[in-house]
């Protein structure tokens, strides 16, 4: 199932959502799309974890929560990742190296 809409006045700027549904896992997401920011939210049916980002569409770098809650940081420029739960990787493919939980 796929929705989408344009929302007006939305800090001066319009924006595009679009809802999303996974039948199979139980996943909704809902993107909301305007000039400088993407921005994801999430909800788990089955097991009513929600979590959330924010992408920068010019640089790339997000921020978000997962569905532990932890806040966490990603740079794909660098392959750079750390959550507040004490996780960091760096690097990118094959040479990527994660630490912590």
């Amino acid at each position: 199932m796929k929705l989408a809409f344009c929302l007006a006045l939305l800090c001066g700027q319009s924006a595009i959502a679009d809802f999303k549904y996974d039948y199979k896992t139980g996943n909704s997401y809902t993107t909301t799309k305007d000039d400088d920011s993407t921005s994801t939210r999430g909800y788990n049916m089955k097991t009513g974890s929600t979590w959330s980002s924010k992408t920068d569409n010019d640089t790339g770098k997000t921020t978000g929560t997962d569905s532990n809650g932890n806040y966490y940081n990603y740079d794909p420029n660098t392959g750079n990742y750390s959550n507040t739960s004490g996780k960091m990787c760096t690097g990118k493919g094959a040479g990527r190296i994660c630490t912590g939980n």
